[in-house]
C-alpha cells in the first residue's frame, strides 16, 4: 500500500485545505473518499470551513486517498467527510475544509507546534465552523425533532432569553405532549445526544469559542449552535415548572451539560465587543476548563486553551516537552508573567490519582490531570484577599529550564500547626436547632474555647457563641472586605447566625420572623440557612487547624498535619501551608490556607526585601 507523504509547508502562516476530487463527487456508489490538499496563507482572504469533531478511540480507523495515496484517519472523521461529500454532489462549488487530523502532519513536531499556535486564527477566520456529533440512532431521534423545532424559531445569539425561552418551552411542550411527559421525554432524548463524546473534548472549547458562525450536524440534520443552548435552558425551565417531578434532571447534571456551559462562557467572552478586555484570567480559566474536559494527550489540558490567553500571550505549545515539563513551564510562566502566586490555589501535595506514582513535577507546579482544589477556598480571579499585601513574586530565573524543579520565593513563617480537625458536614436540611447543636458540639469548639475568653466580650454574648461565630467564619473563608453582590453573602452570614440564635432562644418559631426577614421552609429550615450550610459544606473537606504560638484558627489543605508551617509568601493572596522536605532548606507546597486576621496583609511588619528565602520543591 502506497501511503501519503506530507510536503513541508512553505510559510509559518500556511495551512493545508481539503478538497474532494471531482471523480469522488460524481461516483455516487463509491466508498472511497478521494481528496487532495492545497496550501493557503492565512494572511490572505481564504474561503474555507473548519471542522470540529472527536478523533475517536484508537481502535476505529479508515483510509482515504490523498493525491492518489492512502492516509489513515479515524472512523469518526471518515463518516463526517462522507456526509460532506454527499452534501457536495450536484453543487457547483467545491468547498475546501480544514481538519487538524489531515491538514497537520502529526508526526512533525515542529509543524504541529506552529499549527496549534494558528488554530484560533483558523477557526476565527473560517467562513463557518461545522460541529459533528456523529450519526443518528433511535436514542436521539426525538432530540433531533426538538432541536429542529427550536431551530425553526430562528432565535439568534443576541435574542433576549425573556422573549425566546417561553416560546421555545411552549414549542417543545406542544411537540412532545403534556408538560410532565414532555419534560421527561425531552430529558431522556437530549441526555443521549448530549452524552456524546464531543461535548467533553478539550479542543472543542476554543474551536467554538472563537468561531463566528457555528452549525451543528447529526447525520444529515443541521442546526444552529444557539439551538443547543436554548434546548438546555428550555429543559431547565420545564424542570422548574414540574417542580422536580422529572426523573432526576439527568441532562442538567451531566458532564456534557457542564461542558456546554463552559463553551458558552468562552464563546460569550470571544464574541463580546471588547474582546481585548476579556475579564477572565487565563490561570482561572484553565482551572475551570481542564478538570471538566477530556483529552488523550495530558499536555492538551493546557495546549487546547492557549488561544484563550489574554494579550500578550506568554505560553506556546511545544510537544517536544514531556507532560511534567509542560506543567512546570505553564505554572512558572503564569506566575512570572503575573508576579502573583495564585498557582498555589491549584496545587495538591502529596499528589493523588492514577498518575501520582509517575509524576515527577514539583509540589508548586499544577498537575492539570488532577481535580481542581480551587473551589475549596474563596480565592478566585476577583478575590479581595491579599495576605502578602503589596508584595509581589519576582522570579529568580528567566526561564523554567533554569529552575531545576526549585521555585525560589520570599516570605515569612507566621506560625506552626499545632492541632488539626477533620472536615465536618453540617445538616443540609431539617430543624435549625440541629444545625445550632452541630455547631456547638464541633470538636474545634470543645478544644479551642480559650480563643474567645469571656472578658473580651463586652456585649455580654457567651464565649461559646463568639467561638462558633469564629469557626463558621473560618469555614466559610469569610472576607470582610467584599462589597457589592459578594458583600451580601457576608450580610447573609451575620443574619444566619442571628437566626440560629433566635431559634436557640425560642424567639423565632413562626414561619416568618420579621426581625430577620427570613421565611421558614416547611417550618424547619430557612432559605438563608440552606445557602449557609451549602457553602459551609463545600469547605468541609479541608482541615481546620490551630497554630502553636499565636493560637490562630484556620483552614488548610486536606492532608495538612501537625508541624506544617503557616507562611506568608510574597505574591500569594492567601497564607500558604509548607512542609519541610527531606533536603534541608527545601519545602513542599501543601496549598492555600485561610487564617483569620491574616487575609488582607494587616499583620505584615517587615519590608519586602526582608522576607526570608524559601526553596520550594
Amino acid at each position: 500500500m502506497d501511503f501519503y507523504q506530507y510536503k513541508p509547508l512553505k510559510y509559518d502562516w500556511s495551512i493545508r485545505l481539503i478538497q474532494f476530487d471531482s471523480d469522488s463527487t460524481r461516483e455516487h456508489d463509491s466508498n472511497v473518499l478521494a481528496v487532495h490538499l492545497t496550501e493557503a496563507q492565512l494572511d490572505n482572504d481564504v474561503d474555507f470551513e473548519a471542522l470540529s469533531y472527536t478523533w475517536g478511540g484508537p481502535g476505529g480507523s479508515s483510509f482515504i486517498q490523498v493525491g492518489g495515496r492512502m492516509l489513515r484517519i479515524t472512523s469518526n472523521l471518515y463518516s463526517f467527510l462522507k456526509r460532506l461529500r454527499e452534501d457536495g454532489r450536484g453543487g457547483d462549488r467545491a468547498r475546501p475544509y480544514w481538519a487538524d487530523q489531515i491538514c497537520i502532519n502529526q508526526s512533525d513536531i515542529a509543524e504541529r507546534n506552529r499549527q496549534v499556535a494558528l488554530m484560533a486564527q483558523i477557526y476565527r477566520q473560517s467562513q463557518k465552523t461545522l460541529v459533528w456529533l456523529g450519526e443518528t440512532d433511535d436514542d436521539v431521534h426525538l432530540a433531533l425533532k426538538v432541536l429542529r423545532e427550536i431551530d425553526d424559531l430562528g432565535f439568534g445569539r443576541d435574542s433576549l432569553l425573556g422573549t425566546a425561552l417561553p416560546r421555545v418551552v411552549q414549542s417543545a411542550e406542544l411537540l412532545l405532549g403534556s408538560q410532565q411527559n414532555s419534560a421527561n421525554q425531552m430529558q431522556l432524548c437530549l441526555y443521549n445526544l448530549f452524552n456524546r463524546a464531543w461535548f467533553t473534548r478539550a479542543w472543542v472549547v476554543q474551536e467554538v469559542a472563537v468561531a463566528g458562525d457555528c452549525t451543528v450536524r447529526v447525520s444529515g440534520e443541521v442546526f444552529r449552535w444557539e439551538s443547543l443552548d436554548l434546548a438546555i435552558l428550555a429543559l431547565a425551565s420545564m424542570d422548574k415548572k414540574t417542580q422536580g417531578t422529572m426523573s432526576g434532571s439527568l441532562v442538567l447534571k451531566t458532564k456534557a451539560a457542564a461542558a456546554l456551559r463552559h463553551i458558552q462562557y468562552c464563546r460569550k467572552e470571544w464574541t463580546s465587543r471588547n474582546a481585548q478586555k476579556r475579564q477572565h484570567d487565563f490561570l482561572y480559566l484553565l482551572g475551570r476548563l481542564s478538570p471538566a474536559m477530556e483529552c488523550t494527550d495530558p499536555r492538551d489540558r493546557v495546549y487546547a486553551y492557549l488561544s484563550l490567553q489574554q494579550e500578550p500571550q506568554v505560553l506556546e505549545a511545544d510537544y517536544a516537552l514531556s507532560v511534567d515539563e509542560v506543567f512546570v513551564k505553564t505554572s512558572f510562566t503564569i506566575a512570572a508573567a503575573s508576579k502573583c502566586l495564585d498557582i498555589f490555589a491549584f496545587t495538591r501535595y502529596p499528589p493523588i490519582g492514577p498518575n501520582s506514582a509517575t509524576s515527577q513535577a514539583p509540589s508548586w507546579a499544577i498537575d492539570w490531570r488532577m481535580p481542581s482544589t480551587m473551589s475549596s477556598l474563596a480565592t478566585k480571579v476577583n478575590s479581595n484577599f491579599c495576605a502578602s499585601g503589596d508584595f509581589q513574586y519576582y522570579p529568580s530565573h528567566s526561564s523554567f529550564q533554569q529552575l531545576d524543579g526549585i521555585l525560589s520565593v520570599r516570605g515569612r513563617v507566621i506560625d506552626m500547626v499545632s492541632a488539626t480537625f477533620v472536615g465536618h458536614q453540617f445538616p443540609r436540611a431539617g430543624d435549625p436547632l440541629a444545625l445550632m447543636e452541630c455547631l456547638e458540639h464541633h470538636e474545634v469548639l470543645q478544644m479551642a474555647s480559650h480563643l474567645y475568653p469571656e472578658q473580651s466580650n463586652p456585649a455580654g454574648e457567651s464565649s461559646n457563641t463568639l467561638l462558633y461565630h469564629g469557626v463558621v467564619k473560618v469555614l466559610l473563608c469569610y472576607d470582610r472586605k467584599l462589597d457589592d453582590a459578594d458583600g451580601r453573602w457576608n450580610e447573609d452570614l451575620e443574619s444566619a447566625l442571628k437566626v440560629l440564635e433566635a431559634y436557640k432562644s425560642g424567639s423565632a418559631k413562626s414561619s416568618h420572623d420579621k426581625s430577620f426577614g427570613v421565611k421558614s421552609i416547611d417550618g424547619s429550615e430557612t432559605a438563608l440557612l440552606r445557602r449557609f450550610t451549602s457553602k459551609t459544606n463545600r469547605k468541609s473537606m479541608r482541615t481546620l487547624f490551630l497554630t502553636r504560638a499565636t493560637q490562630m484558627l484556620g483552614l488548610a489543605p486536606p492532608l495538612s498535619r501537625v508541624g506544617d508551617l503557616v507562611c506568608i509568601i510574597h505574591g500569594s493572596r492567601t497564607p500558604i501551608i509548607l512542609r519541610a522536605a527531606a533536603t534541608p532548606g527545601q519545602f513542599h507546597v501543601m496549598g492555600q490556607a485561610y487564617v483569620e486576621g491574616w487575609m488582607h496583609g494587616e499583620n505584615i511588619t517587615w519590608r519586602e526585601e526582608e522576607g526570608d528565602v524559601f526553596q520550594l520543591c
